[in-house]
């Protein structure tokens, strides 16, 4: 399964369970998996990139809020 559809469906997920509010707050963190990863197989991917994507997205937050 490509990232691509992998996001699709948490997308579909959390409009159908998830207040609105959610899943607008959800919609950032989505573009930026998919600027990073969109194309490509979730197989492919390795959880050092996960690490470091997750790294990147969090800089300068609060620990708390990591």
């Amino acid at each position: 399964m490509k990232v691509t559809n992998a996001v699709d469906c948490f997308i579909n997920y959390h409009k159908i369970n998830s207040k609105k509010n959610t899943t607008h707050l959800f919609q950032g963190r989505y573009k930026a998996i998919l600027v990073e990863f969109g194309g490509r197989e979730l197989e492919s991917i390795t959880s050092d990139e996960i690490l470091s994507f997750l790294n990147r997205l969090t800089k300068g937050n609060k620990q708390t809020t990591k």
